[in-house]
């Protein structure tokens, strides 16, 4: 009986070693999910981050785009009118002198 006694608690000692080195396994596990889930939104925030950056760049060169865009046909406007005055007063020379 005493010999069957031992055995059990050897056996039993085992499994709670067993027991221990898996729920030491599983803390280790958890450990190292926690550390990689802080890496990973730290990423995440990092990213957002040049994301709102970028949206802003793209925002601002939106603007300056729109801007050259209204300012290259206020210059066309002011080209397209002087080459239509200078027109004329090629014309209105040609007839002055053509009359002479």
């Amino acid at each position: 009986m005493q010999d069957e006694l031992a055995g059990s608690n050897v056996t039993i000692s085992t499994l709670e070693s067993q027991q221990k080195m898996k729920a030491d396994e599983w803390v280790a596990v958890e450990n190292k999910l926690k550390e990689e889930k802080a890496q990973l939104e730290d990423h995440l925030s990092n990213l957002s981050k040049q994301f709102e950056d970028a949206q802003n760049v793209h925002a601002n060169l939106k603007v300056s785009v729109d801007e050259a865009k209204k300012e290259t046909a206020e210059w066309k406007h002011k080209y397209d009118h002087l080459e239509s005055k200078v027109r004329e007063a090629e014309k209105l020379n040609l007839e002055q002198v053509s009359s002479i």
